[in-house]
């Protein structure tokens, strides 16, 4: 009869070996990461395979993501996600940590902000606004009309020549 200790980790072992893929988390190489998709999903016009397996795809600066008839979720930076519902287009302006730039052209997203890092930033260009996230906090952004919601955190609002709080 073997020890209780030995059981104890074939059963460890064994739940370790069954988690699914997509269940760990993703840390991106550079912004525009898509971690998640729904239903009809493309980038630069090319569909997504539903479901994402192990295979990451990203956005390339200057690129697009469109969501149809489904949902998306991209990695900005490390640990902040812009989750886009249906009919939403999203521009990949710049992909550097440093200083990533989106531009949200149609439909909405929540953006998930759980810490401000170092040395990174990230700027949501929204119709003629621009808006720098400031604090770790949930933003919600719809593209027509223009409009942000911010249910936690702080964000700095920027129309033409006129600073917004």
């Amino acid at each position: 009869m073997r020890p209780l200790s030995f059981w104890i980790l074939v059963v460890v072992v064994a739940a370790l070996a069954v988690a699914p893929l997509a269940a760990q988390p993703v840390t991106p190489a550079k912004s525009g990461m898509v971690s998640y998709i729904e239903g009809e999903v493309r980038i630069d016009d090319q569909l997504i395979p539903d479901p994402i397996v192990a295979n990451f795809p990203y956005m390339k600066e200057n690129g697009a993501l469109r969501t149809v008839e489904g949902r998306a979720e991209v990695q900005l930076l490390p640990g902040w996600a812009m989750r886009l519902g249906e009919h939403s287009l999203l521009h990949l302006v710049t992909s550097r940590f440093i200083d990533t730039r989106v531009e949200l052209v149609e439909g909405s997203g929540v953006l998930q902000v759980p810490e401000i890092l170092k040395d990174t930033g990230l700027t949501v260009v929204l119709g003629n606004a621009t808006i720098v996230i400031a604090k770790a906090g949930d933003y919600h952004f719809d593209a027509s009309p223009a409009r942000l919601k911010v249910f936690a955190g702080e964000a700095d609002v920027k129309i033409g020549n006129a600073n917004l709080a």
